[in-house]
């Protein structure tokens, strides 16, 4: 594992590590603004793990193509990446410019 896929995985355990709180503190009846301040760090740790993931696949497609010692190998490639931006489009909550 490369340590943008370790970092990746750390983003989701957080993002786990936060869901799992958002579902005790419902289950123990805590006050809606306490559950919804929590369910914030969710979305955000999926979120930043999601552009991170986005990154990653680009740089990995990228080098493919690069290295590629065929046509049909790199056009593969670049169908990894059509298919990755259109995902992205319709995704809107990875989409911010600074990150991709």
């Amino acid at each position: 594992m490369s340590p943008e896929e370790r970092a990746i995985l750390r983003r989701l355990c957080t993002a786990e590590g936060h869901l799992h709180a958002v579902i005790i503190m419902l289950k123990t009846g805590k006050p809606g603004d306490e559950v919804l301040h929590q369910l914030g760090a969710v979305q955000s740790a999926l979120r930043l793990a999601g552009y991170a993931l986005a990154r990653h696949q680009v740089k990995r497609s990228l080098e493919a193509i690069l290295c590629a010692p065929c046509e049909e190998e790199r056009q593969t490639e670049l169908d990894k990446l059509k298919d990755l931006y259109r995902w992205l489009t319709r995704a809107p909550i990875f989409i911010q410019e600074e990150n991709l």
